[in-house]
């Protein structure tokens, strides 16, 4: 990586995706959450966004509830683009399925349907807990 990219912003962004790494946020949303602690501006977000995005650090989805490209932070112990995610609709939060029995689902669906899957765009939507207890059933 270029040293150009090793910035206190890009430190604060990083830092900002890893606390909330099951979270996705719109550049509008990072720029608002960081603004009030370092001098950061949308434009240098952007950037940023772009540049991590493009190193692996964050993924870019596409969010239909926001109509908007939304970003979380990659985490690369966990195998992030190897396993399920379930989202939910409302607030966003992204759970990563790590065990044994979505791994063998996900072998299962490979194996038995001869299917090269994208695996790093296996997404399930609903509700999370919290969501589904305020407004009632999917």
């Amino acid at each position: 990586m270029k040293n150009e990219y090793h910035t206190r912003q890009r430190e604060l962004l990083i830092s900002f995706a890893k606390e909330n790494k099951h979270n996705v946020f719109t550049v509008n949303e990072i720029t608002n959450k960081l603004c009030g602690s370092e001098d950061i501006g949308k434009s240098t977000v952007y950037r940023l966004v772009s540049k991590l995005t493009d190193d692996g650090i964050l993924k870019r989805y596409y969010d239909e509830s926001k109509k908007s490209a939304v970003y979380q932070y990659v985490d690369h112990e966990h195998g992030c683009d190897r396993h399920f995610h379930l989202k939910c609709t409302d607030c966003g939060r992204t759970v990563h399925l790590e065990d044994k029995s979505t791994e063998a689902a996900l072998r299962s669906i490979l194996q038995d349907n001869q299917f090269a899957m994208d695996e790093g765009k296996t997404v399930l939507f609903g509700k999370c807990e919290g969501c589904k207890k305020e407004g009632g059933r999917i």
